[in-house]
């Protein structure tokens, strides 16, 4: 997954870093002002927008396979900020998710433990807008995100533990890339992502590279 999104991402980018010249050079042979059109379809100005929906979380890792998946929420508030004159902008945002996964208490072990762990992230992604007449509009983002757990629980046979701290063994940093598509009616938002952790979040010994969080999430919203 975290391979996926790298390309998905370095895709994004070029298209970003781009996709401003092309529009102008196409605007210039055919005559035709996409530019006033397209804008059209946008309120200048930055603008806020919030967000609320469901997670699919898992546990990933370069030598074992994916854990268990488990459901959760998620909500995110966060500013659009376009460049000048542009269906580009920049995109930073709060968000808490829940991630975790089902996973072996000991190697050998089926996934007989749920780990839960509740993340606030600080996603900054770069956004290019497409729309399609003035009300329907895609919008595509991606860019590197740091989360801080704040609260969850392992469970096995009953028996709960902190997450984080003393009771378990999962630090709290994460960070990671995120990818996401919106699809925009007027002011609706419905949004469709994922995202994957970099860094092992295990702090015991022995297999370094497990586990790395992973969330799909699925989430609408209202831009003001």
């Amino acid at each position: 997954m975290r391979k996926i999104l790298l390309t998905a991402s370095l895709l994004l980018t070029v298209l970003c870093a781009d996709g401003q010249r092309v529009f102008d050079r196409a605007e210039r042979l055919s005559g035709y002002s996409w530019r006033e059109e397209a804008l059209g379809y946008l309120d200048p100005g930055v603008h806020v927008y919030v967000r609320g929906g469901l997670s699919v979380a898992s546990l990933m890792g370069k030598e074992r396979t994916e854990s268990g998946s488990l459901a959760g929420a998620m909500a995110e508030v966060g500013l659009e900020i376009p460049f000048r004159r542009s269906l580009f902008g920049l995109q930073p945002a709060l968000r808490y998710v829940m991630k975790g996964g089902k996973v072996p208490w000991d190697d050998g072990d089926p996934n007989n433990t749920t780990a839960r762990m509740n993340y606030v992230e600080v996603p900054l992604n770069v956004y290019m807008h497409l729309p399609f007449n003035e009300r329907h509009a895609l919008k595509l983002a991606m860019g590197p995100y740091v989360g801080v757990g704040v609260g969850g629980e392992v469970t096995h046979e009953g028996r709960s533990y902190r997450s984080f701290g003393s009771d378990y063994c999962f630090r709290r940093c994460d960070v990671g890339v995120g990818l996401e598509a919106t699809y925009e009616y007027r002011r609706f938002q419905a949004t469709l992502g994922a995202e994957s952790g970099f860094v092992p979040i295990l702090t015991a010994d022995g297999d370094r590279s497990w586990p790395r969080p992973t969330a799909f999430y699925l989430n609408v919203g209202w831009r003001l």
